[in-house]
């Protein structure tokens, strides 16, 4: 019970799965974020969309800051320090 409570105390990284993200590579983006998120008390989860259709993969950080085309080490890894360097409160800039 206490680790379920920690689980849902961590800052989530919400990645689109549905159609269009997923044709774009969502899956790669979640495979590649969730073997870094345990590292920094992130967890990753799959949503069915954003509504940002055609720019994906997109992922909403914590912040609900909604980035599109998080695909590749490069933008997962910027998606992940904007995470861990503005917490709740970030806007996310390229």
């Amino acid at each position: 019970e206490e680790e379920e409570e920690k689980e849902k105390q961590r800052r989530e990284i919400k990645v689109c799965t549905k159609k269009e993200c997923r044709r774009l590579g969502s899956q790669k983006t979640i495979e590649f974020l969730e073997e870094r998120a345990g590292k920094f008390d992130l967890r990753v989860t799959s949503v069915k969309c954003l509504s940002e259709c055609g720019m994906g993969p997109n992922v909403e950080l914590p912040c609900g800051t909604v980035l599109n085309g998080v695909k590749g080490e490069e933008r997962c890894l910027k998606a992940l320090a904007r995470t861990l360097n503005e917490g709740e409160e970030c806007d996310f800039v390229d």
